[in-house]
């Protein structure tokens, strides 16, 4: 069974502006923690 993630999320993960600081904190975690989760699903680690 093939398995597939999309993450779809807002560029001020890598590319913020100013007052944008939590935007880009939470953006780049969400970012980080599906790219984790990815690489366990190609494990086979789940």
């Amino acid at each position: 069974m093939e398995q597939k993630m999309v993450n779809i999320r807002s560029p001020h993960a890598r590319l913020t502006q100013r007052k944008f600081v939590a935007s880009a904190i939470s953006t780049a975690a969400l970012a980080g923690m599906t790219h984790a989760k990815a690489v366990d699903l190609v494990s086979g680690y789940w």
